[in-house]
């Protein structure tokens, strides 16, 4: 069995992590220039419960989480690429073989 990984795959997951964490940012601040409705202007949604701004304070929090998040796993995955390119097959093959086999 052999493993192999391909740096340059692992660069372009990142590409794509950074991209939807750009998306996640402009989301994030598109809740927050329009998101906010004047109570007055909100009419019987007042009557049934939770105001429309604790929805948009909800999901501008979630935003900002996903933001973090996405842009955390960006910075690994490009992390693991690099270090992918600067170990060696012999360092690689003693790190497999200290690992116990895995079962499946």
């Amino acid at each position: 069995m052999s493993f192999s990984v391909a740096p340059d795959d692992l660069d372009g997951f990142a590409h794509l992590l950074r991209r939807a964490g750009e998306d996640a940012e402009a989301l994030h601040a598109h809740l927050r220039r329009y998101g906010e409705i004047p109570p007055a202007s909100q009419g019987a949604a007042l009557i049934f419960g939770g105001t429309h701004q604790d929805l948009v304070n909800a999901l501008t929090s979630h935003a900002l989480t996903l933001t973090r998040l996405l842009d955390a796993a960006r910075t690994q995955v490009h992390s693991a690429a690099t270090s992918y390119r600067t170990v060696d097959d012999a360092a690689a093959a003693r790190l497999d073989a200290a690992l116990p086999p895995a079962t499946r």
